[in-house]
């Protein structure tokens, strides 16, 4: 049958907020995971069938594969015909590569080379820099309580025991391969997926029974502690857990404004994280457009030369220069691929500039533009 799930409670975040919640936010230690070490998007590794050319051009086209799936953010980039054709022969793309010693190659493409053939091919870029995801996980417990997946594993609730009464035998819990899809859908879709460490300060502010009801608002202002994007939630029902044809979870990812839920197993549970988080920000040159942005707080040179290589690291910004100044104030035009939306949303990630309101200096009163930000050290 398929898992029934609590439904989600739509609750305004700012009920979610308590002076006790914030001040122990603001004290919490230096316990903080750290996300994996940056994964080059255009780097793979694969297998080779011999040392010969036909071999080496074979290991090309795999491991250009994985590439591809992670630089569009689309699964389907792999064995796209008109895409491949589009792109030539793959070893034209090659930058280096490196044979190693398990008979594997390890491949880094041309991102150049590549991204020019995706834009020829019109299809999308899904660019640096990636969001960071924190995941809570609550499972039910052989007495059907809610828990947060890590900590019934301190408590040794990892394997599934049999009803009482019943002579089954013990199952290793489908939790315990999470670990391990972790890192390699995260490899292979470019994604850092942290889980919380579930210390005192974090199960004073969230509950999992909460969670398990559909309550998300507790995590409001759990996700900065890990320097997180976002927060996806997966829910997994006792009997779920036990099912023979593998287990469903029910997901909910908390992104920006928007809640975006699915039900599937883990691994493609996290491969529809992927997909979901790359329709907000892959684009394409198509779609190409100008902004203004507007920039408070650039008082001096160095501050002007690290907001100049945030937006020059930008995959979604193809150009940048500077139209106006006066004092603090920098008027930009940029050229970026997609819509406004997705450049916010894109801003959002960096925490370099960040939205800014109230009024303006008089010399900058008539200035047009689009968006306005404040490099993020300025002045207010």
């Amino acid at each position: 049958m398929p898992a029934t799930y609590p439904p989600v409670l739509h609750a305004a975040g700012a009920a979610a907020r308590s002076l006790m919640g914030l001040a122990l936010l603001l004290t919490l230690g230096l316990l903080v995971a750290m996300p994996l070490a940056a994964l080059d998007l255009y780097q793979a590794e694969a297998e080779t069938e011999g040392r010969g050319e036909r071999a080496l051009q074979a290991a090309f086209a795999t491991a250009l594969g994985d590439v591809l799936v992670r630089v569009t953010g689309r699964r389907e980039s792999r064995d796209d015909p008109v895409l491949r054709s589009a792109l030539g022969n793959p070893a034209a793309l090659v930058q280096q590569y490196r044979l190693l010693a398990d008979g594997r190659v390890s491949v880094s493409f041309d991102p150049v080379a590549l991204r020019a053939g995706l834009d020829a091919a019109d299809y999308p870029v899904w660019a640096e820099p990636r969001p960071v995801v924190l995941l809570w996980l609550v499972a039910e417990q052989p007495d059907r309580q809610p828990e947060f997946h890590g900590l019934a594993e301190r408590r040794g609730l990892g394997p599934l025991a049999p009803e009482e009464g019943l002579d089954e035998p013990v199952v290793e819990h489908p939790l315990a391969e999470l670990p391990a899809l972790l890192e390699e859908v995260g490899r292979a879709r470019g994604l850092s997926v942290l889980q919380p460490i579930l210390d005192f300060q974090e199960l004073m502010l969230v509950r999992a029974d909460a969670l398990w009801e559909g309550d998300f608002t507790s995590l409001e202002n759990t996700a900065g502690r890990y320097g997180a994007d976002s927060v996806l939630v997966a829910r997994l029902g006792w009997q779920e857990a036990a099912a023979e044809t593998g287990a469903r979870l029910a997901w909910t990812l908390l992104v920006g404004d928007e809640m975006l839920e699915w039900e599937a197993g883990i691994k493609d549970g996290l491969h529809e994280l992927a997909d979901r988080l790359a329709g907000r920000l892959a684009a394409t040159r198509s779609g190409q457009q100008e902004l203004r942005l507007l920039v408070s707080g650039v008082q001096s040179f160095s501050q002007w030369g690290r907001l100049n290589a945030y937006l020059g690291s930008l995959g979604i910004v193809d150009a940048h220069q500077v139209e106006q100044v006066s004092g603090e104030l920098l008027l930009l035009r940029l050229t970026i691929r997609g819509d406004r939306e997705r450049l916010e949303r894109t801003l959002a990630l960096g925490r370099v500039i960040e939205p800014m309101a109230g009024d303006l200096s008089q010399e900058a009163r008539g200035w047009r533009y689009d968006l306005r930000y404040r490099l993020q050290g300025g002045q207010r």
